[in-house]
């Protein structure tokens, strides 16, 4: 599901947000000085410590974007994966990781938190709220015109604050590793250097800065920050701070210039030397995760390549009946939705999981006398 509008390319948004925030940026304040603290010791050795996350059996999902429909589309799917209130068959302690972008990252980091339990209250507790409603959305302001020439009509003031405070209170990146399974990586979008930028350890490595500190909705909010609508979230890179060497291998990826403009992996290899370049670059500018990767497909495929088989399960509207598709397509891309919305999105997150393929694949082959 897109996480902005079809007719604009995703290039032309990166192009609009890098440009807009570069010239005119001087002009307005916005709340977006960046949060992130230096690189720990600490952190090194939790960075390095093996998580022992991986079973038997594993399913990774990822969660594309597209407003509070996305989240609650998301929802569905897990409460699909949990069962479906007995319903179905529960394969949801095999979940291991989830890649998440835009709306889907509010439900990817709501339950990496909370766990199973989120799928009891999450409808509540989030999936209802207007998150709109501190927004800026009038164009006809004076002030929020300004706003939307320097790069953006909102900040952190205006969505972060308001999912720190009301759905994830004050939690941090080491509040959410503590639950250790599912692994989630939260997506955005590195204006700079035009790649995917993952909330994860071995990312702020590159930056040497330290992750568990970072409040999760800070990374939220720059995995939905859909340019213009809202200001880049910005991080400090601390190159003086650095405790541990880029991985091996990175010099030779970027010795041929043509692979670093085609090959995705070479060019974010690129982009963490520029990490730890201080002349090139002090800040990080994110936004919205869909516009490099709008199916938060990348980090996930990276660790498949890495850990050996495992079905990746990503659900679509594709698998609904005709009516039901129609009806979540037609749905708005915002922050609010109104209750049958939102549950219209859940049922629909619910059929298209029950109805894939992948998943009917995964479920026929997982480990012999598994329920």
């Amino acid at each position: 599901m897109p996480s902005c509008c079809p007719p604009v390319t995703r290039a032309m948004l990166i192009a609009a947000a890098a440009a807009t925030s570069l010239l005119l940026g001087c002009a307005t304040r916005f709340d977006n000085q960046p949060l992130n603290r230096p690189i720990t010791a600490e952190f090194v050795r939790q960075a390095a410590a093996p998580r022992d996350i991986v079973g038997r059996d594993v399913v990774g999902l990822s969660l594309s974007g597209g407003g509070m429909r996305a989240a609650a589309f998301s929802f569905g799917v897990l409460q699909a994966l949990a069962g479906d209130g007995g319903r179905g068959v529960d394969a949801y302690d095999d979940l291991t990781f989830i890649s998440s972008v835009s709306g889907g990252s509010l439900t990817a980091a709501y339950v990496a938190l909370h766990g199973r339990e989120a799928l009891s209250h999450m409808r509540e507790r989030v999936l209802l709220q207007d998150l709109e409603s501190d927004l800026r959305i009038d164009l006809l302001s004076p002030s929020n015109l300004l706003r939307l020439l320097a790069g953006g009509l909102n900040d952190r003031s205006n969505l972060a604050q308001r999912l720190d405070t009301d759905v994830f209170r004050g939690a941090t990146f080491a509040d959410l590793y503590r639950r250790n399974k599912p692994d989630v990586w939260i997506n955005a979008t590195d204006l700079y250097n035009r790649t995917p930028f993952p909330f994860t350890p071995h990312a702020f490595l590159s930056l040497c800065s330290d992750l568990p500190s970072l409040r999760v909705s800070e990374a939220v909010a720059a995995s939905m920050a859909v340019p213009l609508v809202f200001a880049p979230v910005v991080l400090h890179t601390f190159p003086e701070d650095c405790l541990t060497p880029l991985p091996p291998g990175l010099e030779a990826l970027l010795r041929d210039p043509t692979r670093v403009a085609t090959d995705p992996v070479a060019s974010v290899a690129r982009a963490m030397q520029h990490y730890r370049d201080p002349s090139r670059m002090r800040f990080l500018k994110l936004a919205d995760g869909g516009l490099a990767d709008n199916q938060g497909l990348s980090s996930i495929l990276i660790a498949r390549a890495l850990s050996g088989p495992a079905y990746v399960e990503t659900v679509s509207a594709e698998a609904l009946p005709p009516a039901q598709a129609r009806r979540l397509r037609e749905m708005p891309t915002r922050l609010a939705l109104p209750a049958g919305d939102v549950d219209a999105a859940i049922a629909a997150g619910r059929e298209a999981t029950r109805q894939s393929p992948a998943l009917k694949a995964y479920l026929a082959a997982r480990s012999p006398g598994r329920p």
